[in-house]
């Protein structure tokens, strides 16, 4: 998933969590002693995932075609690179290879 995706992802999570934290307020507010939130559900809540960090730019084709065949792993001079190559060079990327 991209960074932008995981971004868009994490924003949609937030704003369903401000909708939930706002009716929250409201009930106890309106002093609805059976809308209080459980442990677990403050937790929930309020805890947050670290997004990963994004990678300084997007490998050109040029680029991931090279990377791979100096590791003598077959790509074709012209077209889309495959996946699988991209996935491999994001793999190494992240073990510092």
């Amino acid at each position: 998933m991209s960074p932008v995706h995981l971004v868009d992802q994490r924003i949609r999570e937030l704003k369903a969590l401000r909708g939930r934290i706002d009716r929250e307020i409201q009930r106890l507010e309106q002093g609805d002693a059976g809308g209080r939130l459980r442990e677990a559900e403050v937790a929930a809540l309020t805890t947050r995932k670290p997004l990963p960090a994004p990678a300084p730019h997007p490998p050109s084709s040029a680029e991931l075609r090279a990377w791979a065949r100096e590791r003598g792993i077959e790509v074709p001079e012209r077209g889309r690179v495959r996946q699988e190559i991209r996935d491999l060079y994001y793999q190494a990327q992240r073990e510092g290879a």
